[in-house]
């Protein structure tokens, strides 16, 4: 099983396609983009990260009972990255969304996360040793700046949440 981000927009949009984030990339450099963010002086992809509702919906669709051992250990994975993201989160750092740890359901601004993707996709263009597999990360930073310039001209908030 892998690990994968995603983006979550708080209401649905006519059309809006959001599968089209593969993001499997994206978890597997986020180390690497947190310190690029860092160095490009953007907030970090993970300063957007809320752990939401589709967590438990996870559980409460009865998984535990059907495969306990590949859920525990889709959990393990879930936690290993969340434990991860927020460990990169540095709140004293932070003066914009992600002040403070992800709780559930917290929702931004999607000119906020735009700022983020278009910083880091300039960059890896530019500079695409910065990160393994730069084409993959380049074309889910690409779908996410789809999704969040969608949802900016809609008016729709969004989160980073993590599918396993």
């Amino acid at each position: 099983m892998s690990v994968a981000l995603y983006a979550v927009l708080e209401q649905e949009l006519p059309g809006m396609n959001a599968a089209i984030l593969d993001g499997k990339a994206l978890a597997r450099a986020s180390e690497e983009l947190y310190a690029l963010a860092e160095r490009l002086g953007v907030l970090p992809l993970a300063a957007f990260f809320s752990a939401g509702d589709e967590v438990l919906d996870f559980l409460d669709d009865g998984m535990l009972d059907e495969d306990l051992p590949e859920t525990l250990d889709a959990l393990e994975e879930l936690d290993d990255l969340q434990d991860h993201l927020q460990d990169l989160i540095d709140p004293t750092e932070l003066d914009e969304p992600g002040d403070a740890a992800a709780t559930a359901s917290e929702w931004f601004e999607p000119a906020a996360g735009l700022s983020t993707v278009r910083a880091l996709l300039e960059h890896l263009r530019a500079q695409p040793e910065a990160v393994p597999q730069a084409d993959g990360v380049c074309a889910d930073l690409e779908a996410l700046a789809e999704i969040l310039e969608r949802a900016a001209a809609a008016g729709v908030r969004w989160r980073l949440a993590v599918d396993f």
